[in-house]
């Protein structure tokens, strides 16, 4: 059992972080034009009242959700990464990272198709996502050239990034709207083969034939 927050401080994060969760788990449910205060303070087990001490709107606390969303991406992705010693077999955690259970859940997939189509309208969260989408870019550019350096190829570092990042985006998304085309490992294994293609490896490489570590604890089942 996790320990109770004692200090005030613990508790604030305690109660902030429920009221988040909660927030992803209503608009997972409901889409976020449903979603009210109400809902997620009853998901959360909290008062209206303390919403309002912690959250100065409805719009401040989505705004934050988005943000604990792409942050709980980003824990999933460097923990991945983190395990892996070279900068290509770090672009292939990443990736696989992206379609595993521990972030590809029902919650993340609802609530993400709900808060990208709300933010064509959303100034606050539109900027939210160029933010993240621009330090995304800019890591597996960097990635992506280290890993050509590793290999001894050229290659355009950015045009890298972006084609892998739209390729993740779009595979998601058909795998969010159950198109029933492709499961997640089929959608890592195209990017897989994308990664390939950029460094331009043959397929016996040995990079490519360990495992990676995040596969041995983590699934991409449907």
């Amino acid at each position: 059992m996790l320990d109770r927050p004692k200090t005030q401080p613990e508790i604030n994060k305690f109660r902030r972080e429920s009221l988040i969760r909660a927030t992803l788990q209503v608009v997972a449910e409901k889409g976020i034009q449903s979603a009210t205060i109400a809902d997620i303070c009853t998901a959360a087990g909290v008062s209206r009242g303390l919403a309002n001490h912690y959250f100065d709107s409805k719009d401040q606390l989505l705004e934050c959700a988005f943000r604990a969303m792409f942050k709980e991406l980003d824990i999933v992705s460097a923990e991945a990464e983190a395990a892996e010693d070279r900068a290509t077999r770090k672009l292939l955690a990443i990736t696989y990272a992206t379609f595993s259970n521990d972030f590809f859940n029902p919650t993340a997939r609802a609530a993400n198709l709900s808060f990208w189509s709300a933010s064509l309208a959303s100034v606050p969260l539109s900027a939210i996502n160029r933010e993240v989408y621009s330090g995304y870019h800019q890591h597996l550019q960097s990635l992506f050239a280290d890993a050509a350096r590793e290999h001894g190829v050229t290659l355009d570092a950015c045009h890298a990034a972006i084609s892998l990042i739209g390729m993740i985006d779009g595979l998601w998304l058909g795998l969010a709207l159950r198109n029933g085309q492709y499961t997640p490992d089929l959608a890592y294994r195209m990017c897989r083969e994308h990664i390939k293609a950029q460094l331009k490896l043959s397929e016996d490489d040995p990079i490519l034939a360990q495992p990676l570590d995040i596969e041995k604890r983590t699934s991409l089942s449907d």
